[in-house]
């Protein structure tokens, strides 16, 4: 038994941490199994988290002003940003800073209400006008301050998910995309300030905003503290992404520490780590395979890929089918493996899964009316996982299997040559 330290308090022992991390897993299996089921509404944005409840919607005199500080905001970035690329050897182009009311057609398909977005393919920032008024309002109703902040950051953010674009970083090996962004808006912010330090009351700001924008950790309480010293002193999460967090984004305290990390540093600090893309066409069946080219299959991990799929903006392709059956045996050696289908481990995050050991392929295999014969369905990188946009059913050879892939992923602009293989897909999702 544990003794009690002389504060009262009892030091955690190995089968109370055993307990949390069991437990913590019940609880990401829960949340994960919720957002199957509901089939909760798509979201692809690459700043928003849990939604925000106003009191009151902001007016039209309240939305005009945001949007001229939002404006102002943008020019202050834009200067700010010809140094900081230039420092890391990128060459700045200015994105274009659009408001839309309620949802919006884009180059990068259909933006939902309440949210905010980085689009490649046209090279510029959407954000919900109302959504972002009532953050300010928000920040400004609570805390007693003008509110300005909460909007500039949601901006910054958008804004260093453009700066990856234009630096080519690639983000295919680390989930490191969504914590740069908010390093980038640190260090961005800072160089707007001319040296001046953020006040407190402008960080306050954004810490309520991280109510709204931060996601739920996986482990509360003491031991989710804990793990994040532990990771933060080992340096986890500088390769790794966010580390105790039900997403991409990262909790609370998670995006606060790499806003502060942006602060202090630099916008090549912030990405020093991370490599540049090759921006060459996209290859569908090589007349001869890459040499050490191979897919990096997440095996009865259906949660985790669809998790990292969704952080990278990548569709996922999932392969389902009895990892005992004769077809599935086959498929794996002929298909899985084979040099043609390795072309498009760019493109692609790739799992497959025997439904009688993962639940959440189970689950999705039911809900899609599925099961059998092997299935290969192709999902749009959004937070609904049951998005299906193509389905091969039973045994193929691998060029038919590619040429079909290829097919739907050139059709929904996951393919298009002219633009890193990462990238957000150009067209509309349904």
């Amino acid at each position: 038994m544990a003794q009690a330290p002389a504060n009262g308090r009892r030091t955690p022992t190995g089968r109370d941490i055993a307990h949390e991390i069991v437990a913590a897993q019940l609880r990401r299996m829960a949340h994960r199994l919720r957002l199957l089921i509901a089939c909760w509404s798509v979201v692809i944005a690459g700043l928003v988290g849990p939604s925000l409840a106003l009191a009151q919607q902001p007016g039209a005199a309240a939305i005009a002003a945001s949007d001229a500080r939002l404006r102002a905001t943008a020019d202050r970035l834009a200067k700010a940003s010809v140094s900081a690329l230039a420092e890391v050897g990128g060459r700045f182009t200015e994105p274009r800073l659009v408001g839309y009311d309620g949802s919006a057609q884009t180059a990068c398909g259909r933006l939902p209400a309440k949210n905010a977005y980085a689009c490649y393919a046209d090279r510029t920032i959407y954000y919900d006008r109302s959504f972002i008024a009532g953050l300010v309002a928000w920040a400004a109703r609570d805390l007693g301050t003008s509110g300005e902040m909460a909007g500039a950051f949601a901006i910054a953010h958008e804004w260093g998910h453009q700066i990856q674009y234009m630096l080519g970083l690639d983000y295919s090996h680390s989930g490191r995309s969504e914590a740069d962004a908010d390093c980038m808006a640190g260090a961005l912010v800072r160089l707007t300030r001319s040296g001046r330090a953020m006040l407190p009351s402008e960080f306050a700001e954004v810490e309520l905003t991280m109510q709204v924008l931060g996601d739920p950790p996986l482990i509360e309480g003491e031991w989710g503290l804990v793990v994040e010293r532990i990771n933060a002193s080992k340096g986890a999460s500088r390769t790794g992404g966010f580390t105790n967090a039900q997403g991409s984004h990262g909790n609370i305290r998670e995006r606060l520490a790499e806003l502060r990390r942006g602060l202090s540093s630099s916008v090549k600090t912030c990405v020093e780590n991370i490599p540049r893309l090759t921006r060459v066409p996209v290859l569908v069946v090589p007349r001869q395979p890459l040499s050490g080219q191979a897919i990096q299959w997440y095996a009865d991990r259906t949660a985790d890929a669809y998790d990292f799929a969704v952080s990278q903006r990548k569709p996922l392709v999932l392969v389902t089918g009895s990892a005992t059956g004769q077809y599935f045996r086959r498929l794996k050696s002929e298909v899985l493996d084979s040099p043609q289908l390795a072309a498009l481990s760019t493109v692609a995050v790739f799992a497959y899964a025997d439904p009688a050991n993962d639940v959440v392929a189970r689950n999705m295999a039911k809900a899609l009316g599925y099961d059998g014969y092997p299935v290969i369905s192709l999902f749009a990188p959004n937070a609904n996982m049951l998005d299906e946009r193509a389905r091969i059913v039973g045994l193929w050879d691998a060029a038919t299997v590619v040429a079909q892939l290829s097919k739907f992923l050139r059709k929904e602009g996951w393919m298009a040559p002219e633009r890193a293989p990462w990238m957000p897909p150009v067209g509309s999702p349904r």
